[in-house]
C-alpha cells in the first residue's frame, strides 16, 4: 500500500473542504504507517476533538503517543479504549508496556497477564514481554538501561498490524456528518446528467 499517496489524497480533500473531519483520521493512519508520528498525532487530535469516544481513534493515538515516547499519554488513551471495550486484549498489552516505562512494573505485568487471557494466540509474545519486564524490575539500578528497554517494548507494541476498524465503529458521529455538506459536488453531477440528456 502507498501510504504516502493516501496521506496526500486526504490532504487534498481537506484543502477542498477543511471541515471534512474524517479525513484527519485517515490521514493520521497513513502518517502512522510512514512513521511521521508527530503529524499523525496532530490529525488524531483533530479528529478526536469532534468524536472523543471513537475507540479506534483513541487506540491509534495511544500507539502513536507510545512511539513518540509519551508513555503517560499512551496510558491515558489506552485506558479510555479499555473503558469502551474491556475485551480489547492488545490495548491491555500496549498499556502494560507503557506503564512499565513510567515505573509501574506491577501494573504493567497485570495488564500483560490480562492481555494474554484475552489474546491467547499471542501468549508467547506477551509472556516474553512479561519475562523481560520482571527481569528489568529486579535488576540493580546501575544496570537498568531505559533506552534498551524502550526499544524492546516498542518492538512488541509495534508488532500489531493495525487492521482496518470495523464498519460500525467507523460510522462518523452525527455532528461530523453535519459538517461535511457537499452541495458543489452534487450540482456538478447533476450538470453532467443534464448534459447527457441534452445530447
Amino acid at each position: 500500500k502507498n501510504f504516502a499517496a493516501a496521506a496526500l489524497d486526504q490532504s487534498r480533500v481537506l484543502e477542498i473542504n477543511p471541515r471534512h473531519v474524517t479525513s484527519h483520521y485517515y490521514r493520521g493512519r497513513a502518517y502512522r504507517e510512514t512513521k511521521e508520528y508527530a503529524k499523525a498525532l496532530e490529525d488524531f487530535n483533530a479528529y478526536l476533538d469532534f468524536n472523543p469516544k471513537f475507540e479506534e481513534g483513541l487506540y491509534m493515538r495511544g500507539n502513536v503517543r507510545f512511539l513518540l515516547k509519551d508513555y503517560s499519554g499512551a496510558v491515558e488513551d489506552l485506558t479510555r479504549v479499555i473503558e469502551l471495550n474491556p475485551k480489547r486484549g492488545l490495548a491491555y498489552s500496549n498499556r502494560g508496556q507503557a506503564r512499565a516505562l513510567i515505573g509501574d512494573s506491577a501494573g504493567g505485568i497485570e495488564d500483560l497477564r490480562k492481555a494474554m487471557e484475552l489474546e491467547p494466540s499471542k501468549s508467547a509474545q506477551i509472556q516474553a514481554a512479561i519475562d523481560r519486564m520482571q527481569v528489568a524490575s529486579t535488576a540493580p539500578a546501575e544496570k537498568k538501561t531505559a533506552p534498551a528497554a524502550a526499544v524492546e517494548v516498542e518492538e512488541v507494541a509495534d508488532a500489531e498490524p493495525f487492521p482496518a476498524p470495523k464498519r460500525e465503529i467507523l460510522k462518523p458521529a452525527p455532528e461530523i456528518e453535519e459538517e461535511e455538506p457537499r452541495p458543489a459536488r452534487r450540482r456538478t453531477l447533476l450538470d453532467r446528467l443534464f448534459r447527457k440528456k441534452e445530447r
